[in-house]
C-alpha cells in the first residue's frame, strides 16, 4: 500500500462504519456485472480494496486511492483522467466525457454532505457532471454514505434519490431520512 494512500486512511473518519458499508455493496456486485464505475472519497476506496481479490473485471474510476487499491489485481483499469486534487486523491475532468460509449453494469457512489438536500451530493460542481454522467450511463446505481453525511450541508446535489437504486448507510440514520429515502431507493443500514 503506498504511503499516500496510507496517509488517506488515517485521516478517514467513522473507518468502521465505512468497512460495514462497504461489506454489504460487495454483495451487490454479481457474477454478471463485468463493467464497473467507482466514484471518489475515501468509502469508495474501502470498496476498492475489497472488489481488488474478485475475478477480472472492467473498472472505471476518477479516483487515484480506488486505483491504487486495485492496481496490482487482474482487473481491466480506465481512468477519467483531467486535473489531479490532492485533497480528494481523484482527477476532475470538467471537458467531453473520455469514454462516451461505455455502458456500467453498475456504479458506486459516494456523497459529501446530504443535510437538506433530497439526493446526495458533492462539494465540486467538476465532481457532480461527472457523476451525472456515470449515473446516466448506469444500469445499477449505489450510494455509500455513513451517518456523518447527513449532519453536513454540501455545495451542489448530484440526483435525487428517485435515480439511485440502492442507498448504503450506517444504522442511527433520523426517521425523516430513512423515509425520505425509503420512498424512492432501496435503503440498508449496516
Amino acid at each position: 500500500m503506498s504511503s499516500s494512500f496510507s496517509t488517506v486512511f488515517q485521516r478517514t473518519t467513522q473507518l468502521s462504519e465505512k468497512e460495514r458499508i462497504t461489506q454489504a455493496a460487495l454483495a451487490f456486485i454479481s457474477e454478471e456485472d463485468f463493467t464497473i464505475g467507482l466514484d471518489q472519497g475515501s468509502t469508495i476506496a474501502l470498496l476498492a480494496k475489497k472488489i481488488m481479490p474478485l475475478e477480472k473485471r472492467q473498472i472505471f474510476t476518477s479516483s487515484l486511492a480506488a486505483i491504487l487499491q486495485l492496481v496490482n489485481g487482474t482487473h481491466k483499469l480506465f481512468c477519467f483522467g483531467g486535473e489531479y486534487s490532492t485533497a480528494d486523491m481523484a482527477f476532475r475532468n470538467s471537458g467531453n466525457e473520455i469514454y462516451p460509449d461505455i455502458q456500467f453494469d453498475l456504479c458506486f457512489f459516494g456523497s459529501s454532505g446530504v443535510k437538506n438536500r433530497k439526493g446526495f451530493c458533492t462539494s465540486s460542481l467538476i465532481d457532480a457532471e461527472t457523476k451525472r454522467r456515470m449515473l446516466k450511463k448506469s444500469t445499477k446505481k449505489i450510494v455509500l454514505l455513513d451517518h456523518t453525511k447527513f449532519e453536513k450541508t454540501s455545495l451542489v446535489q448530484v440526483a435525487p434519490w428517485s435515480e439511485i437504486d440502492v442507498v448504503i448507510t450506517s444504522k442511527g440514520l433520523s426517521l425523516d431520512y430513512e423515509r425520505m429515502i425509503s420512498a424512492y431507493a432501496k435503503l440498508l443500514l449496516v
